[in-house]
């Protein structure tokens, strides 16, 4: 008759779940490499007819705006409001305000806003 060797137990496997795990990269520079979203500085700054924005994106963001708001918090021109991919990007201001009319001299605030960061940054705009 044959005979049916015992069963084989397995090995016991001890198994981790480790949930919302932040690990941080260290930059050459000892410089923590950002998480999320990053406004760089605007250029030229000061400016007279357009300023660049330039920011990276080192995750993707559901909504994101970039606002220009005069300095009594006012919000001047909205440009951009939809979702952006990993990565720098940038847009350019003209000195005007949503209605296509040109602003006053004077010394603006910049606003980025992801699902979980404002960053902010002055330009001045001379004429």
């Amino acid at each position: 008759a044959l005979r049916t060797p015992p069963a084989q137990r397995a090995a016991p496997v001890n198994v981790a779940v480790m949930a919302d795990l932040t690990t941080a990269v260290e930059a050459e520079a000892g410089t923590p490499v950002p998480q999320t979203a990053v406004l760089l500085a605007a250029y030229p700054n000061p400016f007279n007819a357009t300023v660049t924005i330039p920011f990276e994106l080192h995750r993707r963001h559901g909504r994101l705006e970039l606002a220009i708001f005069d300095s009594l918090g006012r919000r001047v021109r909205m440009l951009a409001t939809e979702p952006h991919v990993v990565g720098r990007h940038s847009y350019t201001w003209d000195g005007r305000n949503q209605e296509g009319a040109t602003v006053g001299n004077g010394t603006y605030l910049v606003q980025l806003r992801t699902g979980d960061r404002t960053l902010a940054q002055k330009v001045l705009l001379v004429k």
